[in-house]
């Protein structure tokens, strides 16, 4: 198990005398004198870069002669790694020097450095605090340390409090978000919002402002990260195996979700929110309704999309300027954090996505009633529908449902098959597709409890409504216009048009 180790340096840029021509740049007049500065000044520009120049001299000597270290600026890093087990324990209870911490040490003092002491840590050690970040070799984490993670949650919520915010603490604040990098890797997509708002204040010369909805919005996702953890693994990840591939893709009237391991092929077709929306965005959506519909199954695996769109590839890692995309981007990576899943979106050429085809086709099985007629339905029926047991997750009408298909959000999956026992004494509503009419209306013959069946006629009557009368069901009629089917022009409904092939709708009802 290794160990660190850190020193800093004292005064750090005292250590670096200026050269008499460098002095002439490094120089201020005020009234009849002029100032020069005997050392490398703070706020020029070159300084920062020089000094790590400096300081790279003992470094690399250090490397070449096999120590492990990292510098930045005045802040060195030291990697320590025990012979053994009895050489760790001895070393953790300083019962013999560490020969790497003397070295770097009488290294940087030879050198004509000056080591702050009381910053510095000699004592090797599992767990350390390196430039704003704990690291931890037994956990193998790198850490958010509680104090800085309170601080901007503090900085947040003074700018939250009043009705106007300086532009210096919004400034402070996206600084400290970026800084974060190391343990959000997508932290790019979560200062997008306040991004936006400095810009714009700065465009305006202003120096305070008004804080957005949006940028509220987004800090409500910094503060949610207290629930999923501040530190992440930095063990290498071994993609070699994918895990399970999940193939999204999008058309402009429909989006397809494929899962060959599951033998599952979902195709929907885009409602009124997404209909106008770009490609890229839609191909976002597909893969964030897979994670919402299926998140639960997928939870604490490996798992890797699939997508032919390079715009949401490359957008899963750096955001994307598109407000309308990042809120995609940023709810795909907020369901992986939720399940705990090791998620991956990588692009695959179209010609090998499996998802494309069932993408371009609609699916006019899929039908739904309108939002008026089945308030029609309802408002001539006793009691509310509390199970939808013929539903996908774009056609559910009550809040508890029964897929036809795989679901987490379902109650359960397949009603054909769904354990009768636990649906006795509720309230069911069914539209299956035309084809299965019939055996959706014997097994709802089947349960001791109140329903309701729709079923379209074309041409010539549903064999089920001639079944439903001989036994004597209450049959009721409803508008032609209430059937919503997947189309591929554009409606005020997104791709959803009223269908106009229908000759008659009819609801056969039991105990309701």
């Amino acid at each position: 198990m290794n160990k660190q180790a850190r020193t800093k340096d004292a005064s750090g840029y005292h250590q670096m005398p200026l050269a008499a021509e460098s002095k002439k740049m490094a120089c201020f007049k005020w009234g009849n004198y002029i100032f020069e500065n005997n050392i490398l000044a703070f706020g020029i520009p070159a300084a920062p870069g020089m000094y790590q120049l400096l300081n790279s001299v003992g470094i690399n000597f250090l490397r070449q002669n096999g120590i492990k270290i990292t510098l930045y600026l005045d802040d060195r890093l030291l990697i320590i790694s025990p012979k053994s087990e009895n050489h760790r324990k001895k070393l953790l209870t300083e019962e013999i020097l560490c020969k790497e911490v003397w070295l770097v040490a009488a290294t940087l003092v030879a050198l004509g450095g000056f080591v702050n002491i009381k910053k510095s840590e000699f004592k090797p050690t599992q767990r350390i605090e390196f430039l704003g970040f704990i690291l931890d070799t037994n956990k193998e984490t790198v850490e958010i340390p509680e104090g800085r993670w309170n601080t901007l949650k503090k900085r947040m919520r003074d700018a939250e409090s009043g009705k106007m915010v300086e532009l210096k603490l919004l400034e402070r604040i996206r600084g400290t978000q970026a800084s974060m990098v190391e343990v959000f890797s997508n932290m790019r997509m979560l200062i997008r919002q306040i991004t936006i708002l400095i810009m714009q204040t700065e465009l305006e010369k202003k120096t305070e402002t008004v804080l957005t909805k949006e940028v509220r919005r987004e800090w409500k996702l910094w503060y949610e990260f207290e629930k999923t953890g501040l530190s992440r693994s930095w063990k290498r990840e071994d993609r070699s195996d994918a895990g399970l591939l999940i193939y999204t893709d999008a058309s402009k009237h429909a989006g397809a979700i494929v899962i060959e391991k599951w033998k599952l092929s979902e195709k929907f077709a885009w409602e009124e929110d997404l209909a106008a929306a770009h490609i890229g965005i839609k191909e976002a959506a597909a893969i964030r309704m897979a994670l919402e519909w299926y998140g639960r199954n997928l939870a604490k695996k490996r798992v890797t999309f699939l997508c032919d769109n390079d715009s949401v590839v490359q957008g899963a890692i750096n955001g994307s300027k598109d407000p309308e995309m990042n809120k995609q981007l940023v709810r795909i990576w907020m369901l992986a954090q939720k399940r705990k899943i090791d998620l991956k979106i990588e692009w695959v050429s179209t010609k090998l996505q499996k998802a494309d085809d069932p993408s371009r086709i609609i699916d006019t099985r899929e039908q739904k009633l309108t939002v008026e007629g089945f308030a029609y339905l309802q408002s001539h029926l006793q009691k509310p529908f509390e199970i939808d047991v013929a539903a996908t997750e774009i056609n559910k009408k009550c809040a508890i449902f029964i897929a036809r298909k795989m679901s987490q959000n379902a109650f359960g999956a397949d009603f054909l098959t769904f354990p009768i026992h636990k649906l006795l004494g509720k309230t069911l509503y069914a539209f299956p597709p035309r084809k299965i009419a019939l055996a959706y209306y014997k097994r709802l013959l089947q349960i001791a409890a109140p329903w309701a069946l729709i079923v379209t006629s074309y041409e010539a009557e549903n064999p089920v409504l001639t079944l439903a009368r001989e036994k004597g069901f209450r049959l009721i009629s409803l508008p032609n216009d209430c059937i919503w089917t997947p189309t591929k022009g554009l409606s005020q409904h997104g791709f959803w048009k009223i269908a106009d092939n229908i000759a008659e709708v009819h609801a056969i009802v039991n105990r309701l």
